[in-house]
């Protein structure tokens, strides 16, 4: 991900080194509208944690292709799942030259693109942090569920199916946005 404001012509420019120009869209739906006709904007921890990031992801992906003579894709991707999962949750140890030494985002990526039926697609910590903030009455009779990623997958079991949406992809996609506006889906 680009580490600065993207702009309609920085996403364009971006898009110009794989397709030709009568391949990449020119329309305003292609684009999300921001300030100073920005697109995206990671935000400064994005900037700030990039280093951290590319380390962490580097720490996984060597060990989960560490003593594997003919790995599977399905046990490199739950070698990285476990990995990822300890690395969030536990006290991860240095391998191979890599530590991590603070919250990185690669992880959850990781963990939902490892096992996208465990894990949330949501790599922000304070995102996933008030999910559990204002859902934690939902689940508040469920004192044995400790682990993060089993509680945001209780709320979203508990809550989905009373949350209507035109649009069942955005409904998946963006369904905790859409249930905290709706306060908790007024049940």
């Amino acid at each position: 991900m680009h580490s600065l404001l993207i702009t309609k012509k920085k996403k364009r420019s971006l898009a110009l080194r794989w397709f030709t120009d009568g391949e990449i869209r020119n329309d305003e739906d292609a684009y999300f509208q921001g300030t100073d006709d920005s697109i995206a904007n990671p935000g400064p921890y994005y900037q700030t944690n990039k280093y951290h990031e590319i380390r962490a992801t580097l720490r996984i992906l060597s060990l989960a292709f560490k003593n594997s003579d003919s790995p599977t894709p399905e046990a490199i991707k739950k070698k990285i799942e476990v990995e990822a999962y300890r690395a969030l949750y536990g006290n991860p140890k240095p391998a191979n030259g890599f530590s991590v030494t603070q919250y990185c985002g690669t992880h959850a990526a990781l963990m939902h693109l490892c096992n996208p039926d465990e894990y949330e697609s949501i790599i922000s910590k304070s995102h996933r942090e008030s999910i559990l903030g204002v859902f934690d009455h939902e689940i508040a009779d469920c004192d044995a569920v400790t682990c993060p990623e089993e509680q945001i997958k209780l709320i979203r079991e508990r809550l989905y199916e009373g949350f209507t949406h035109d649009n069942l992809e955005l409904k998946f996609r963006w369904f905790f946005l859409y249930a905290s506006n709706q306060g908790s889906l007024d049940r």
